[in-house]
């Protein structure tokens, strides 16, 4: 199985969960079905630690957002 048909599946078995991945290399038709199948980010390697960070503090905060406005919805 390869990488878009492994999120896929995982799309398949829950939708909220927040799926980052990483490349060797920029190959634009692969992260563009990356993106369709569900990714909410990506790092391409080499990465610097301070990218990295970076990157996984943006999908913290979307989280938290996802999670605030659950409990928004829910409360009402």
């Amino acid at each position: 199985m390869g990488g878009v048909e492994t999120i896929e599946r995982i799309r398949q078995e829950d939708k909220d969960v927040t799926i980052l991945i990483v490349l060797a290399h920029s190959d634009a038709k692969y992260l563009t079905n990356s993106i369709k199948a569900g990714i909410q980010g990506y790092v391409i390697k080499p990465t610097s630690m301070e990218q990295l960070i970076e990157v996984l503090e943006a999908l913290i905060d979307c989280i938290k957002a996802k999670q605030t406005q659950k409990a928004y919805h829910l409360s009402l």
